[in-house]
């Protein structure tokens, strides 16, 4: 797994959004394929949105919550 932070956006004095890019590489082999035909990787991206607040206190930054409407942003493989 690779994760990408993309940009982080303000939404008030102490919020913002941190989007970020995770990329999952799946390995497909004799020892995960069943029927012993498939080889090969398989690369999904996904958008994760994570709303985060500053705490004054700790003088920190910190995720609130993750936006639930994650999205795939793209798919590829070489699996054969």
């Amino acid at each position: 797994m690779i994760l990408l932070c993309k940009k982080v956006e303000p939404t008030g004095k102490a919020a913002a959004n941190v989007v970020f890019h995770i990329k999952y590489d799946f390995y497909y082999s004799s020892d995960t394929d069943d029927d012993n035909d498939t080889y090969g990787d398989m690369y999904q991206t996904f958008e994760l949105i994570a709303h985060t607040v500053y705490n004054k206190s700790k003088d920190k930054w910190q995720i609130d919550s993750i936006d639930p409407n994650q999205k795939k942003i793209s798919e590829d493989d070489n699996v054969n």
